[in-house]
């Protein structure tokens, strides 16, 4: 008997420092891991390094600088700078890594109770959001912990609604608050599941049951909302958090890059066609539904309805951007399950799974390095010379929104708005903004990485570009028109 639970035990311990050894190889999968000796950093990454450095000299979240992503993203990324600068940050981006894969093994092995299914399950997710980490940590990745954490008691609810009680309730309201002041668009997950809950209670007349979750998911949000209020109108910032988060969002919404038949290709062709293939898992296991039980029916429709409102919300705002993708990670959790509980795994088949992710993961690993050397020569170039003409109180602005400037040549931009592009092309108030902040204090030297300024006789300059145009004709001097020096 004391064997037998030894070796349980002994195999349970193995489980987990795989599951760690697996969260920590998908964590070298960004820009802020250890392994890039590239030094290049990925153009939203590096805003908010640079936003987590002003935050930690002192400055205040939209009151001080710009930026439209949510409260909780500048908290997160200012601690870990104050833990330990880009390393601090990669830390947390492992930490997020090692919740993902504790709880997509826990939802599995919670309906399969086996513990080698739920592992290869696990591993198959991760070779998913591999191939998807281009700027992590970001909204979409911080966010995805919290989606999976509540994922988790949902299906606890949908299995026995008994064991989803006050505590459950207020866990998936923290969890709900923390993703609604990340990015609001990806909460797909409680809308489906919450209105899943009120019509399962309603019909069951277990009201009291569900003013218990209504009351207890409220004070969950509640209590993540209400400090990051406090913060805001402590310091000011309240009212540019509503301009910025609330109103700019929704105008910056309305602008579309591409039309909605091309995003969906796009990202059917970005995902390797994982998504269209999710999809066919769906509409097969619905097929099939005569052949499963009632709660495997229930828990594929649900998760299923989820599947859709979420690539509905992903393709929404029509732009092509792949780490959009990473919240569609969690429904793919429960077609894989109700799968692999009819299938019979033997030992090649997990050494083969165990292999597939390792080729994978080497893949993507060689194509970011070797992209990502181009980029470096680049910018190292360029932040060289700037390092060679200023001093480092110098007030240095690089024009678009390659940040990562800022962080290799360590200068930075003393205004609001360190980057302006695309932003300063679609709000005619923040264009403004911006040109009356740099007429009003000229930077020592201007780095200009919008293209078209470069160009002589371009007709299609925005009234922004042009003014831009104008005060670096006016105010500097240049030799390659990348460069600028005030006179």
């Amino acid at each position: 008997m004391i064997k037998k639970s030894l070796k349980k035990n002994y195999k349970t311990l193995i489980i987990y420092i795989v599951l760690i050894m697996l969260a920590f190889l998908i964590s070298l999968e960004n820009y802020v891991s250890p392994t890039n000796t590239t030094g290049y950093i990925a153009t939203d990454v590096s805003v908010w390094i640079s936003v987590a450095k002003k935050m930690a000299q002192g400055e205040i979240m939209y009151r001080d600088f710009f930026d439209h992503k949510g409260p909780i993203l500048y908290f997160i990324y200012y601690i870990g700078y104050t833990l330990g600068k880009i390393l601090g940050i990669w830390f947390i981006d492992f930490l997020c890594n090692i919740v993902n894969v504790l709880m997509i093994y826990k939802i599995s092995n919670l309906i399969l109770k086996n513990k080698e299914k739920s592992l290869i399950i696990t591993i198959i997710c991760m070779c998913f959001m591999s191939g998807l980490c281009t700027e992590n940590p970001c909204t979409e990745s911080i966010s995805l912990p919290c989606i999976l954490i509540a994922l988790y008691q949902f299906v606890k609810f949908m299995l026995d609604a008994k064991k989803f009680n006050k505590k459950e309730s207020l866990c998936t309201g923290i969890c709900f608050g923390i993703v609604l002041l990340l990015r609001p668009n990806i909460a797909a997950l409680w809308v489906v599941y919450y209105i899943y809950i009120f019509i399962k209670l309603l019909k069951e007349k277990d009201k009291k049951h569900l003013y218990q979750i209504i009351g207890f998911s409220i004070l969950g949000v509640i209590i993540v909302l209400l400090p990051t209020i406090f913060y805001l109108i402590k310091n000011g910032a309240f009212t540019d958090f509503m301009n910025t988060y609330l109103l700019f969002n929704l105008k910056y919404a309305n602008h579309k890059d591409k039309n909605l038949f091309t995003i969906i290709v796009l990202f059917f062709r970005t995902s390797k066609y994982i998504i269209p293939s999710i999809a066919a898992c769906y509409i097969g296991l619905i097929s099939a539904r005569k052949k499963l039980s009632k709660i495997e029916n229930e828990l594929i429709l649900v998760s299923f309805i989820y599947f859709i409102f979420s690539f509905s919300l992903t393709i929404m705002p029509q732009r092509a951007y792949i780490h959009y993708l990473l919240p569609m990670l969690p429904t793919f959790i429960m077609p894989l399950i109700i799968c692999m509980k009819y299938i019979k795994i033997n030992k090649e088949i997990k050494i083969t799974l165990v292999e597939i992710f390792l080729i994978v993961y080497l893949l993507i690993s060689i194509y970011n390095m070797q992209n990502n050397r181009h980029f470096n020569y680049l910018y190292e170039n360029i932040s060289k010379e700037v390092q060679a003409l200023t001093k480092k109180d110098d007030n240095v602005l690089v024009l678009g929104n390659n940040a990562t400037i800022y962080l290799i040549a360590d200068r930075e931009y003393k205004g609001k708005y360190l980057y302006q592009t695309p932003i300063a092309n679609e709000n005619e108030d923040i264009a403004k903004e911006v040109i009356e902040e740099i007429r009003n204090d000229l930077p020592n030297v201007i780095v200009n990485t919008i293209s078209k300024l470069n160009e002589e006789g371009r007709q299609d300059l925005t009234n922004f570009e042009r003014e831009i145009k104008a005060i670096l004709n006016q105010n500097y001097t240049t030799k390659g028109k990348i460069i600028y020096v005030k006179k």
